[in-house]
């Protein structure tokens, strides 16, 4: 009776120490903080009129070309690709059927801080059946080139 006893008394010991260490007591440190985000910015620069003209062709003509500048900071800052665009805002558009016959960007990587690199080249399209009062007129445009970060 006596071993039995002490054995009880023995695994309710290991028992209490080992629910014990179980249930000790702990805490952990909490902070709340809040960080900034940067914000890309880029230009087109140095736009050139392609020469080209515009006819009823219904094949995309080029009609400007360009540099992309990479105007995000330097510190830390990060490099941009062009990655496409569109053209909108064409005059006389629905009149004269004239779309946007595409943007094609490239030049690889575009440092920040003001580096120029990457090329846009834009194209547009005019319908076969354009009315005759659609030539020799200045047609206006707008370009977006989409840019990407690595």
């Amino acid at each position: 009776m006596r071993k039995l006893f002490m054995s009880i008394i023995g695994i309710s010991a290991i028992l209490t120490l080992a629910l014990g260490v179980a249930f000790a007591w702990s805490t952990t440190g909490v902070g709340t903080y809040s960080v900034g985000t940067g914000q890309l910015s880029v230009a087109l620069v140095n736009p050139a009129n392609a020469g080209n003209l515009l006819y009823p062709t219904n094949t995309p003509i080029v009609v400007a070309t360009g540099n992309i500048q990479n105007n995000t900071p330097a510190n830390p800052g990060i490099a941009v690709a062009g990655n496409g665009g569109f053209i909108d805002g064409i005059t006389d558009a629905a009149y004269c059927g004239i779309t946007d016959g595409g943007l094609t960007t490239g030049g690889g990587w575009i440092q920040p801080a003001g580096y120029q690199n990457g090329t846009w080249s834009a194209s547009l399209t005019m319908n076969p059946f354009a009315p005759n009062d659609c030539q020799n007129i200045a047609i206006g445009y707008t370009v977006h080139v989409n840019v990407v970060t690595p």
